[in-house]
């Protein structure tokens, strides 16, 4: 039994790695398409494009959530890559399809093996083996009683000292005003610790964003001060004609 729970361990291990490459696979494709998207929208987050694949979400924000929540979102991406305008995502389509069959094959596989795992031990082996101990442990502690009955100067509890006695519940106190006071200052310093990184991240998002907004504006800029420059050339090149002819 004890082999066959090592056995059930070892292949829960094996599909939960299969589950963290699948997910690595996912992340890298999505980091990929991103670039590629920001490519062709000149960097502009806030187009249709770039909005349709992860909405207002940085790349960094996307991939965050494990396997199942991200692969959830990915699925509804070949289509769109498939039907796309730009050749380069339309090449992406196929190499997405692959990593989805292979998610779902290893999310299937971990869910299949812990299914296993819970029939090992609530139906199984394990729990077969439990049934047989305790039924052992019952005609032990029946025998034993029966033998400090017939048996002159035994005495009756003979048989407890043979089994391990259960801990003692600890007794829970009543909850107080100064106890409840003290739990709400706990909670309290646990949120606080829990915006510090809330604030963090926001911080660095706002950052990304500013600096994504900066650079979009300034590549407007630059092009409209360069379409201007091509008309003042035509302008000064036409000046010339007319000042040479006369």
């Amino acid at each position: 039994m004890q082999s066959q729970e090592f056995d059930l361990l070892e292949k829960l291990s094996n599909a939960q790695a299969c589950v963290d490459i699948a997910d690595e696979n996912i992340d890298d494709f999505a980091s990929r398409l991103s670039k590629a998207i920001l490519t062709v929208t000149k960097d502009d987050r806030s187009h249709p494009i770039y909005l349709h694949f992860f909405g207002k979400k940085s790349i960094s924000v996307f991939i965050r959530p494990k396997l199942g929540i991200e692969l959830e979102a990915v699925k509804n991406w070949p289509e769109s890559l498939m039907t796309s305008q730009f050749s380069t995502l339309q090449a992406m389509a196929v190499e997405l399809g692959g990593l989805i069959l292979a998610a779902d094959a290893a999310l299937s596989a971990r869910s299949e093996t812990q299914r296993e795992m819970r029939h090992f031990r609530d139906l199984g082996a394990q729990h077969q083996l439990f049934v047989r101990v305790n039924a052992g442990r019952k005609k032990a502690s029946g025998d034993l009683a029966k033998l400090a009955i017939e048996t002159p100067g035994l005495p009756s509890d003979y048989g407890h000292s043979f089994f391990r006695s259960a801990p003692a519940v600890e007794e829970v106190e009543e909850p107080t005003v100064t106890s409840v006071k003290e739990d709400i200052v706990d909670l309290e310093t646990k949120l606080i610790g829990s915006r510090e990184p809330l604030v963090t991240l926001e911080a660095a998002a706002a950052a990304e964003k500013k600096a994504a907004d900066e650079k979009a504006s300034d590549e407007a800029l630059l092009a409209s001060l360069d379409q201007q420059g091509e008309e003042l050339a035509k302008k000064k090149a036409a000046l010339k004609a007319k000042l040479a002819k006369k």
